[in-house]
């Protein structure tokens, strides 16, 4: 299945199309989690980015936030079942501890594997990468 995206080319500032090869409602709930992950840990007003970039033959799809961060020592365990970084604040939005694991299976079901990159007191990013899909008429003018 195709799904579209539209990345910003920072340097012409247009937009560009990007189709990724991915399960439309897979891919929605893995995105939507990561967003919801991030707003959770960011201060109200805060800004959560989904950025969309070019990796060779594939599509880096982003969530980035301005929230606490994670420790270093926690990023491994991320997408083990039931991992909280901080346990109190994870009951209290009542989350399940279960999402990142999911997500991580999504990912894996679609060929690519999370990455974290977190500083403390900064934020944390999220990201995959997924295979471009040609569009019809792309193949036409090739």
């Amino acid at each position: 299945m195709k799904n579209t995206f539209v990345p910003l080319d920072k340097q012409s500032k247009k937009a560009q199309r990007a189709a990724v090869r991915a399960d439309r409602v897979l891919l929605a709930d893995l995105l939507r989690n990561l967003v919801l992950n991030a707003a959770h840990a960011s201060a109200p007003g805060s800004t959560v980015t989904l950025r969309c970039l070019p990796a060779g033959d594939r599509w880096r799809l982003e969530v980035a936030d301005t929230g606490c961060g994670i420790p270093p020592e926690a990023l491994p365990h991320l997408t083990e079942p039931f991992y909280r970084v901080d346990k109190a604040r994870a009951r209290a939005n009542g989350g399940s501890g279960v999402g990142l694991a999911l997500c991580a299976d999504i990912a894996a079901a679609f060929g690519a594997k999370l990455e974290f990159t977190s500083t403390v007191g900064e934020g944390t990013t999220v990201a995959l990468t997924l295979p471009k899909e040609v569009y019809a008429h792309e193949e036409a003018d090739d």
